[in-house]
């Protein structure tokens, strides 16, 4: 047990232009931390311009414009703020401002290659993969995998966009320990849809196994499958067992005890160790892209018995054995 602390460097290249009235009333509704009576009226109402815009949205109350600036080439194109994930960009949104998941984004930049493989399960839209393949000194790939129809509608438009087919697979389907039919529930906030046999109401979406796919070896994999991490996990052992990624995943209390310790009981197996990242900003923020963000990156290592020590929605980083000698350059 201990801690590893890094010096910690990431480029954000991506950014939300926020013109829309929908990022207003996203910002409002879940960022700003307004009272109680505020936040219902906004989240109602953003609710209701989601329903009234199911198919097209004449009004053009949701577009928005994606920034991004790969190798001092900026490039803007329309997205469809119905899919609220893309306030993810949104760097004028405070937990935003140095990037999405900052701690993931340091973890990338410390521990991901020039020529790996990144592996996306429950990419929504891309933000990481994007994040990766806009960086002119990455030459490998990404493989992302998403179940939404909206959001991999949207990830495969601004994969055709980007021109970036060769070194980007994106696959509709969702990760399980076995081969099924599952019902993705229909939460208006596409990042918290999750996966159901028996819910009242969502969208069918296919689940397979990620050992069922013949696929390049990743040497990182991000995972956030909302409480279904350890069956997706499960259905990769053969994978993660022959290449030991390094691996990042979601877990959140808020579940049940089974699938908050899961994804610990399937990697403890394998004989992983695991941290909880903290990145600590240290340079000034700017506003133009792209954006260089120095800081440091805290790696404190726990046991899986200690998670309820922690907040309740947090990252995990899971380290193989294999690879904990890349910790050692760290201050421990």
């Amino acid at each position: 047990m201990g801690e590893h602390v890094f010096s910690a460097s990431y480029v954000v290249r991506q950014g939300l232009s926020g013109h829309s009235l929908a990022s207003d009333f996203i910002r409002k509704a879940f960022y700003d931390a307004p009272g109680e009576r505020e936040r219902n009226f906004f989240a109602d109402a953003f609710a209701k311009m989601v329903e009234a815009s199911q198919g097209q949205d004449p009004s053009g109350l949701f577009r928005d414009v994606l920034i991004w600036n790969a190798g001092g080439r900026p490039s803007a194109f329309d997205v469809d703020l119905s899919n609220g994930q893309f306030m993810g960009a949104a760097r004028f949104v405070e937990p935003f401002r140095w990037g999405y998941e900052p701690e993931i984004l340091a973890l990338l930049a410390l521990f991901l290659r020039a020529d790996d493989v990144l592996f996306d399960i429950g990419s929504n839209w891309g933000y990481f993969c994007w994040h990766v393949l806009l960086d002119p000194d990455f030459r490998g790939s990404v493989v992302a995998f998403e179940p939404s129809r909206q959001s991999f509608r949207d990830l495969a438009r601004i994969c055709r966009f980007a021109k970036l087919g060769e070194r980007m697979r994106h696959l509709e389907v969702a990760l399980g320990d076995s081969r099924a039919v599952m019902t993705l529930s229909d939460d208006i906030w596409s990042g918290n849809r999750t996966l159901s046999a028996q819910p009242e109401s969502g969208e069918l979406v296919r689940v397979e196994t990620l050992d069922s796919f013949n696929l390049p070896d990743p040497s990182f994999i991000k995972l956030d499958v909302e409480n279904f991490e350890a069956q997706a996990l499960r259905g990769g052992r053969t994978l993660i067992e022959r290449a030991s990624p390094m691996i990042v995943f979601e877990n959140w209390l808020g579940s049940s005890p089974e699938a908050v310790q899961g994804p610990f009981c399937v990697l403890a197996t394998l004989d992983y160790r695991f941290f909880l990242p903290v990145f600590r900003p240290l340079s000034d923020f700017s506003e133009s892209l792209p954006s260089r963000v120095d800081g440091s990156l805290v790696l404190r290592e726990f046991l899986p018995e200690e998670r309820n020590s922690f907040a309740e929605r947090i990252n995990v980083f899971a380290c193989p054995p294999s690879r904990l000698q890349q910790l050692g350059s760290a201050t421990s």
